[in-house]
């Protein structure tokens, strides 16, 4: 069923942290004005969006993200911010 990871992290709690994070960095994006300007809800998919890039991006460019909470929070904070500002920097 749940595979463990290295920390002792399921894979479904892994998912939850990620689409948790990646909303709390949609919204918050979207309070300081830095979101896509796709409304509340576009920023917060846009935020989760990104958070799930960021674990198939940061490998392929040979970032080692730990594999631990904060690794965890800091890759998906950086990947969910860095989709929002580049749809935002599209959208103008």
């Amino acid at each position: 069923m749940e595979t463990e990871i290295g920390t002792g992290v399921s894979i479904l709690g892994g998912l939850v942290l990620v689409t948790m994070i990646g909303s709390l960095v949609g919204v918050l994006a979207h309070l300081v004005r830095i979101g896509s300007g796709c409304g509340r809800a576009g920023d917060v998919l846009l935020g989760i969006l990104g958070a799930f890039v960021s674990g198939f991006v940061f490998p392929v460019l040979g970032i080692n993200v730990p594999c631990s909470f904060s690794g965890g929070v800091i890759a998906a904070t950086a990947g969910a911010t860095f989709v929002l500002m580049a749809v935002r920097l599209l959208r103008r």
